[in-house]
């Protein structure tokens, strides 16, 4: 579903109703998603668990294993099972909140281009932060990425800065670091666009 569907549906849904409807109509279809795909990942970990235990029963069969011994067996590969079953799950909620974030991320973005895949990934990561800040509770996806981006046009594509003059520019200019992340940690949003620009290598292949 698209921004222009909606619109064509609801002429005179705001932007911020069109956001709401694009986060229900992404959290539903991410939703199913993760329901196939927990019960296709549930039926081959039951599957797996199974030809194990027919395995292990078999070698201990062989080896005249005592009554005991199938006991301990069962026992171990059952919490064995267990364990793997709540990380699967933790992993899958995990994952789900993250494509719900994302679907978010992209539907609040709209027809704004980043000028770098660095700068979008670390705009993501602080509207996920922000997300979870009592200082942005009751505000919408659009607010709150308005607040984050407001005073950063030059992350955008398209979108001049005026500069006034004798203003000097900041940040250290050839400076080369040694990765992303001491680069994205930098607070200073004109020094980090100059670095990312200044060190793209480090952001090859995203």
């Amino acid at each position: 579903m698209k921004r222009e569907e909606i619109k064509a549906i609801f002429a005179d849904a705001t932007d911020e109703q069109i956001d709401k409807i694009m986060n229900l109509h992404g959290t539903d279809v991410e939703k199913y998603k993760g329901k196939v795909t927990a019960l296709e990942a549930d039926a081959k970990t039951k599957k797996e668990a199974f030809d194990k235990l027919s395995t292990e029963f078999e070698a201990l069969k062989t080896a005249g294993a005592s009554d005991a011994e199938y006991k301990a067996k069962y026992e171990a590969l059952v919490a064995e099972n267990d364990a793997k079953a709540k990380q699967a799950e933790a992993e899958r909620l995990a994952k789900e909140k993250a494509d719900n974030i994302a679907n978010r991320f992209t539907a609040v973005i709209g027809d704004k281009q980043f000028s770098h895949d660095a700068i979008k990934a670390a705009y993501l990561d602080k509207f996920t932060k922000a997300l979870e800040d009592k200082a942005y509770e009751g505000k919408s996806d659009t607010d709150i990425f308005h607040a984050l981006t407001k005073d950063d046009a030059e992350a955008f594509k398209g979108v001049t800065t005026v500069r006034l003059a004798g203003g000097a520019n900041r940040g250290n200019a050839g400076k080369a670091y040694s990765s992303k992340a001491e680069i994205l940690a930098i607070t200073d949003r004109t020094e980090r666009r100059n670095a990312i620009a200044q060190n793209l290598n480090l952001f090859e292949g995203e």
